[in-house]
């Protein structure tokens, strides 16, 4: 068996979901300092988790879809991150938006339009 037929389910809290996105997170971009932007009710401007990658300033938004089958995430939702995560201080060069959803469509072409937007913007959405 492949490591591409192995799935093990997200968890099923959006405080756990977001310690993986961080966990996660921290390996790829070999940056032990990555940290969560605040707690729960704080105002985040969009980012759950940030860090560097080389030399650029990354953010997650962590969207864990509550378990739910099917439940993707929305344009609205991607479109309304994305302008949170123009707010956040220092800039981004880089936004991630982790969902513990199925990939959409519709949202995947958005985010296209975002990323070719990006010299407009000083953000490349991931």
């Amino acid at each position: 068996m492949s490591a591409d037929d192995e799935r093990y389910p997200p968890p099923n809290d959006p405080t756990a979901f977001e310690a993986l996105c961080l966990d996660l997170w921290k390996e790829i971009w070999d940056d032990p300092g990555a940290q969560k932007n605040g707690r729960s009710g704080q105002p985040q401007a969009g980012v759950d988790v940030f860090g560097v990658f080389g030399d650029r300033r990354m953010g997650v938004q962590c969207k864990q879809k509550e378990g739910l089958l099917r439940t993707e995430l929305t344009i609205g939702e991607l479109e309304q991150e994305v302008e949170k995560a123009l707010g956040f201080k220092p800039p981004l060069d880089t936004f991630i938006v982790a969902t513990s959803g199925p990939t959409d469509v519709k949202a995947r072409r958005r985010r296209a339009c975002c990323v070719a937007g990006r010299d407009r913007r000083r953000l490349d959405v991931g």
